[in-house]
C-alpha cells in the first residue's frame, strides 16, 4: 500500500528551474543514488525523499545547501545537478506519477519531448533512471 506524507505538489504544467539530487555515500561508497531530490519549479522548491516505503513531500523556502562534512566523517551527501546532466532545466513538466512498487514506491516525473525521470524506492534503497524517447 502506498503511503504519502506531506502534500504532493502539482508540478505538471510548470517549468523545471532546477533539479538537484543529494546522494548518500558511506566511506566513499555510494549507498543511495537519491537520498533527497530537490525540484524547483516556477520559483518554488519541493523536496522528495523516502523512508521505509513512505513517499515524503516537503516544500522549502530556500535553496537546498550541501551538507558540510567534518573531518573524519564517514558520511558524504554530495549534490548532483541532474537538471543539467539530463538537460531538464527549463523544460515543461507534463506529469508527476506516484505509485506503489513491490516493497516500496516509484515516482516518475515526465517532461516535454518524452523525457522521464523515475526514482525507484525499494528495500530502503533509492535508484534513479532517466529515459528519453525520440
Amino acid at each position: 500500500m502506498l503511503k504519502i506524507d506531506g502534500i504532493q505538489p502539482k508540478l505538471d504544467g510548470h517549468i523545471c528551474d532546477e533539479l538537484i539530487c543529494q546522494q548518500y555515500l558511506y566511506k566513499g561508497k555510494l549507498q543511495n543514488e537519491v537520498d533527497v531530490l530537490s525540484i524547483k519549479a516556477d520559483g518554488r522548491w519541493h523536496q522528495l525523499y523516502f523512508e521505509e516505503g513512505t513517499v515524503f513531500w516537503r516544500t522549502i523556502t530556500e535553496e537546498p545547501q550541501p551538507f558540510e562534512p567534518k573531518p573524519g566523517d564517514v558520511f558524504e551527501y554530495p549534490f548532483v545537478d541532474i537538471g543539467e546532466q539530463y538537460q531538464l532545466k527549463n523544460k515543461l513538466i507534463t506529469d508527476l506519477i506516484v505509485e506503489a512498487f513491490p516493497d516500496g514506491a516509484k515516482v516518475s516525473i515526465e517532461f516535454e519531448q518524452s523525457r522521464v525521470l523515475t526514482i525507484y524506492h525499494q528495500d530502503n534503497r533509492n535508484d534513479i533512471r532517466f529515459t528519453a524517447h525520440q
